[in-house]
């Protein structure tokens, strides 16, 4: 069809999904073709696409709340072997007991940092890679290379500790923090979106659910009047007021 661009279809959800170019060809257009080439043996329900958008909404917050409870849970491990631990003997003796070349406190930050800065954080170095490869920076860049930079030089400074018996502090507690801290931010404002989205969906809904199309001839008789759904509606067509009424 003139105008279509192109389109996907799932076959097991029986979902399809059509790039058209609205200045060529309109909804309608594309149902009623889809109609008419399976000769009466397909049937075609067009979906609100801001019903699409809240389900979408409420898996991405679920997906965000999920990656900051796990980075919560292994940053607070984390600032409490820094924070806490020293103050308690019993804990600080216990993290300084050597295992290896490290101490078995560097080994738990180690560990845990690690999870969260490459497995929880992966999505920055992700959305990072994509926005360099477009030549633009944005807020994941950022904290890519804040928390590397804060990561990577704790790891140096533990091997060259190990290497020459100088030991430097490690600051594995800022990437991981930091990394919470963000995935904090980006799920109030996946909620903050998902309010927004329930607010247009409202009022979205106030319109009629179908309309009365009313088809004309060259010399303006009445030719056909037939009931469509509303989000089939085109610029230029003729809409039975009586219909809107009643339906309203």
């Amino acid at each position: 069809m003139k105008g279509v661009r192109a389109f996907r279809l799932d076959r097991i959800l029986l979902d399809l999904e059509v790039l058209f170019d609205p200045e060529v060809i309109g909804s309608r257009s594309v149902v009623d073709g889809i109609v008419a080439g399976g000769n009466g043996r397909l049937k075609v329900n067009v979906r609100n696409p801001y019903t699409t958008m809240k389900s979408s909404g409420t898996e991405e917050s679920s997906n965000m709340f999920r990656l900051f409870t796990s980075s919560l849970c292994l940053s607070i491990p984390v600032f409490l072997i820094r924070v806490l631990c020293p103050r308690v003997p019993f804990l600080y003796s216990w993290i300084l007991w050597r295992c290896g070349p490290f101490l078995m406190g560097d080994w738990l930050k180690w560990a845990l940092v690690t999870i969260v800065q490459f497995v929880i954080g992966k999505r920055f170095y992700v959305a990072a890679a994509r926005a360099l490869r477009n030549r633009s920076t944005n807020m994941d860049v950022l904290v890519a290379l804040g928390t590397s930079a804060s990561y990577f030089y704790s790891v140096g400074a533990l091997l060259y500790g190990a290497l020459t018996g100088f030991w430097s502090t490690t600051y594995f507690e800022t990437s991981a923090m930091l990394i919470t801290f963000v995935l904090l931010g980006k799920y109030l404002e996946i909620l903050a979106k998902g309010k927004t989205s329930d607010a247009i969906k409202k009022l979205v809904e106030l319109t009629p659910a179908t309309a009365m199309l009313v088809i004309k001839d060259a010399g303006g008789n009445l030719v056909e009047e037939r009931e469509i759904d509303a989000l089939l509606i085109q610029p230029r067509d003729i809409k039975s007021s009586s219909w809107f009424k009643s339906s309203c």
